[in-house]
């Protein structure tokens, strides 16, 4: 998982289009795999987190109160969907 300068993470986590998004995004408990969601944002994360114009460590409109929580472990996140996809 490259860091890019801009603080940004490129992945290609199924095989189809890559997806960049913050990197403090892969370490949030609330990060939903293989998605461009959350528990945040269910659908897609807003468009100022994902360019990192938005810091979600604070209130940003819609998030329903949730916001980032270090946490997650990417590389385990990373094994975890290997194992459980043969096909990978």
């Amino acid at each position: 998982m490259p860091l890019e300068k801009n603080g940004m993470v490129t992945l290609n986590e199924d095989g189809g289009d890559a997806q960049t998004v913050p990197a403090s995004c892969h370490t949030c408990v609330h990060r939903r795999l293989r998605t461009m969601g959350c528990d945040a944002f269910t659908d897609e994360i807003p468009l100022p987190i994902m360019r990192g114009r938005h810091d979600h460590k604070t209130p940003y409109q819609g998030d329903h109160g949730i916001m980032y929580s270090a946490g997650r472990d990417p590389l385990a996140d990373l094994l975890t969907m290997s194992d459980s996809d043969p096909s990978r």
